[in-house]
């Protein structure tokens, strides 16, 4: 059995190395993010129960990410107020619950309803502790599979698009992360964003643009 369980942990290896290198050149040193993953690795195939249905990738990663932004939390700039400290405090005790109940990461609407935040304090807080958006999104739940050459292909894609994302502006990225990773309506977004319905759309297209010309 211990020698099933280090087999499976070496297998999946690939998740950990995914994972940090996602958040590399964040504010922890590439060693320390692997050190974190393993741990997180190690956490997830021991918590991992296959019976409730879904990929072992699809629980794993966020318990990695998990391991991983606690180090670079441990390491955020001291200069962050007492107040998005305080958020960041109630927003990651609501994503270890909903972690351990649903083995995936909450949308931001999920954390606003639980923690009483806006989606605006909700997206600073994650941009300023938890510099990755989730790995785990994707129409089927989002199980990034590395042994399956079509899941390779959608992580590529995942991390193209997220190198896209970091290139943007902070409101610009803001406003595609709500529009399509959490599904906000245009005038959701607005509401968030404090502009109107109309310049949420124009900001939208011209987004989208950018980022077609980036990957011609």
């Amino acid at each position: 059995m211990d020698r099933d369980y280090t087999r499976f942990v070496e297998e999946n290896l690939g998740l950990v190395r995914l994972c940090a290198g996602r958040l590399a050149g964040r504010g922890a040193p590439y060693e320390e993010l692997m050190a974190a993953g393993n741990l997180g690795l190690a956490k997830a195939a021991k918590g991992f129960d296959p019976s409730l249905g879904y990929r072992f990738s699809t629980y794993a990663v966020p318990v990695i990410l998990g391991e991983m932004r606690a180090v670079l939390r441990q390491q955020a700039p001291v200069k962050a107020g007492r107040k998005l400290r305080q958020n960041a405090g109630e927003c990651a005790a609501f994503r270890e619950r909903f972690l351990a109940q649903h083995g995936r990461e909450p949308t931001v609407s999920q954390v606003c309803q639980a923690t009483g935040l806006s989606p605006e304090e909700v997206v600073q807080t994650l941009e300023a502790f938890s510099p990755a958006l989730s790995l785990t999104a994707s129409p089927e739940e989002g199980g990034v599979e590395p042994k399956e050459d079509s899941r390779q292909g959608e992580v590529l894609d995942k991390l193209a698009v997220q190198q896209m994302l970091n290139r943007l502006e902070a409101g610009d990225r803001r406003l595609i992360w709500m529009r399509y990773y959490e599904n906000f309506t245009q005038a959701q977004t607005a509401k968030a964003l404090g502009i109107s319905q109309a310049q949420v759309s124009r900001r939208e297209k011209s987004v989208l643009a950018k980022m077609r010309r980036w990957l011609e």
